[in-house]
This record gives structure tokens, sequence and C-alpha cells, in this order.
């Protein structure tokens, strides 16, 4: 996969490709005794082309960044590296599902979460910063209102009803629970800075922004099912069929498709 030469659908084509390929390497990791063959491959496949894939979009907005104004370019570097972080969140899951490691002390006390909490916020800081150059305010981008929002999920998140606990302890529950609630809340106040820059910037800007919009909306739900699912265990079939992850694959490639389209509006 080079990034430093090719055109932009040779880079995207390679992006894939190497997801593919990875994917297709992953079948030759053994299927643990405890599981089938179905239930350990396909969230593995799924989460080996998210890694992938979430890696090129971030790099893709990386080096695309030189092209842009200085002051743009902070906005743009902010989102870039937040993607890059949620790439490196992303490649967590398949190493957890092939060492057998989601029943460990990192994921019941909560360190799973925190590169997705980063990546979040990252990305916010970016969208906001975005927003202010191209004064394009709204009280719902309001630092104060977003940190109340915040605040209240992270109260109300861990009481919510729950028929499970897959974190055998109460306090591993209410950790869990809080830390992927911040990540739901800012990537959903992302998702709205995205469509509001959309509505105040150029028309060279509005397929890209529009990506955006979509790759991190997807993005936002996914982490707001990830809530309900801590809730209420993992063993369900949406979950162990690999469907609990396609809004997480769709919207990395959005974000994929997006990173393609601001490097388009660089090169012009």
């Amino acid at each position: 996969m080079n990034f430093l030469g090719g055109s932009l659908k040779v880079k995207q084509l390679g992006i894939w490709l190497t997801a593919i390929a990875f994917a297709g390497a992953s079948l030759l990791v053994p299927t643990p005794a405890s599981s089938t063959s179905a239930a350990f491959h396909v969230p593995l496949i799924i989460e080996v082309v998210m890694a992938v894939v979430s890696i090129g979009g971030a790099l893709l907005f990386l080096v695309g960044l030189h092209s842009f104004k200085v002051k743009l370019r902070v906005a743009y570097a902010l989102i870039a590296v937040g993607m890059m972080v949620y790439a490196i969140a992303l490649v967590q899951l398949p190493i957890f599902q092939v060492l057998n490691l989601f029943s460990s002390w990192y994921v019941a006390q909560g360190w799973l979460n925190l590169p997705y909490d980063l990546s979040a916020f990252l990305l916010l800081l970016g969208v906001l910063r975005y927003a202010s150059l191209l004064q394009a305010r709204s009280r719902l981008l309001d630092p104060l209102v977003i940190f109340a929002v915040v605040a209240l999920a992270v109260i109300v998140s861990p009481l919510l009803p729950h028929s499970g606990n897959f974190y055998g302890s109460m306090g591993s529950l209410i950790i869990n629970v809080a830390l992927t609630s911040i990540s739901a809340v800012l990537l959903t106040f992302a998702t709205i800075g995205f469509l509001i820059i959309k509505r105040a910037a150029g028309p060279a800007y509005t397929k890209a922004l529009a990506w955006s919009f979509l790759g991190v909306g997807l993005l936002a739900f996914a982490t707001i099912t990830t809530v309900y699912f801590q809730l209420n265990g993992f063993t369900r079939f949406y979950v162990t069929s690999g469907l609990f992850f396609i809004p997480f694959l769709t919207g990395v490639a959005c974000n994929l498709r997006a990173a393609v389209a601001f490097n388009n509006i660089a090169r012009f």
C-alpha cells in the first residue's frame, strides 16, 4: 500500500485489497475449543477489515494535510489523528479475539474503551475548530452543552436497566458503560458538527463533509448499541453473528471515502 505515489483510486483499492488479504489470512487462525468456526472467524474477519480500512483512511487524511491552509490544517490534523487513534483502538479487537482476552482485566477495568474516548475527543476538537473557522455557530456545539451532556450520560448510563453483567462486578460494569457512553456522546456531537459545517462550507467541501457525517454518525450509532450490549451481555445472535460490527465497518468505510474526497479537494 503505497501512500507516496499513485492515484487516489489506486490507493483506495490498495487499502481494500490489503484488508481482504489480512481477512483471508485470519482464517488460518485456529478456532478455540470453546467456540465454533463461524462464531469465531466471522467477527474476526470483520474486525480485521475494520482495522485495516480505518488505518488506511486515517493515513489518507494525514497525507493530504500539506495541501490545506495552515488554519484548516490544524482542524484536519485533529480529525486525522482522531481517526488514527480510532484505528489503533480497532486493532485491539482482532488481537483480543485471537487471544481470547475479552474477559481479561484490561477489558474488565475499562482500559479497552480509553482509546475510543481519546479518538472521539480529538475528532470533536477538530470539528469544533473547523466550525469556528467557518463561523458556523450553534448552541449544540457550545462546550458547556457538550460537557453537560457527557456528564449526564456518565451518571445515567450505568443506571439503565440491565439483564446481565459481562464484566463480573458491578464496578467494572459501571466503568465500561460510563466510558463507552462518553465516546457515544462525543461522536454524536461530532456528527452534528459535521452537518453544521456542511451547511456553512463551500460546495467543494460538500461531498467530503457528507461522507464524514455518515461515517462518524454510523460510529456514534454503533457505539450507542455497544452500551446496550454492555448492559445486557454480548451473547446474542446479533453480536455472535457479526451483525454487531456492520455499522462500525460501514462507518470506517464512509470515513475512507471522506478521506479520498478531502484529498480530491486538496488537489484542486
